[in-house]
């Protein structure tokens, strides 16, 4: 990927059509697991990803502390007008047609069509929403695809409020760990927690 940090390779945790559905926590913690174990000996690994989910096995678990060195530093949702802002940016993009890549109503459309992925879909954020927002005027997922103007932005805004949303659930729900240099990847206090985050 253009984008990669230089020197790094992205592996990721599974690799799995959509019917499968989303992997589970769990699951994804196991695997994450394998994948340490087999890396552990290189000379370092990023965690890159924004599952609360995970982190959270990843909390209630022994296997991370004590064993790794760690570097906490937990980046704050900050203004909800910046972060709408981003993200009606970040969808109008999702929403652009690219030679590399479908946009997303594209998508949404193309894979609506197969037998049993709408549940599917229903539980992915962006998707969620612009199934519903179809449902509410009436319209077949195809037909979002010649949205006017003032309906795209319409439904841009709808998404990006979602987003908002959910990260006011991932704020709600991060782990309460330490922040600052070689730290414990245990949970603090809930005394302590809510100190910290004031």
């Amino acid at each position: 990927m253009e984008r990669e940090l230089q020197f790094t390779q992205r592996i990721y945790l599974d690799s799995r059509p959509l019917a499968a559905g989303v992997i589970e926590p769990e699951a994804a913690h196991l695997q994450l697991i394998s994948h340490v174990e087999r890396l552990k000996s290189e000379s370092g690994l990023i965690l890159e990803g924004g599952s609360i989910s995970l982190l959270n096995c990843m909390a209630r678990s022994f296997y991370w502390d004590g064993r790794f060195q760690w570097r906490v530093k937990r980046l704050r949702l900050g203004r909800p007008d910046l972060f709408l802002a981003r993200a009606k940016r970040r969808v109008m993009e999702m929403f652009a047609i690219r030679e590399e890549r479908p946009s997303l109503l594209q998508e949404l459309a193309d894979l609506w069509k197969e037998d049993g992925i709408g549940p599917i879909l229903e539980d992915i954020d962006g998707y969620r929403c612009t199934i519903r927002f179809a449902r509410e005027r009436n319209l077949a997922i195809s037909a979002l695809l010649h949205l006017n103007p003032e309906r795209q932005q319409e439904l841009i805004e709808a998404i990006a409020d979602e987003y908002l949303e959910h990260a006011h659930w991932q704020e709600r729900d991060f782990p309460n760990w330490q922040e600052g240099e070689d730290v414990r990847l245990v949970p603090l206090p809930t005394a302590q927690w809510k100190k910290n985050a004031d």
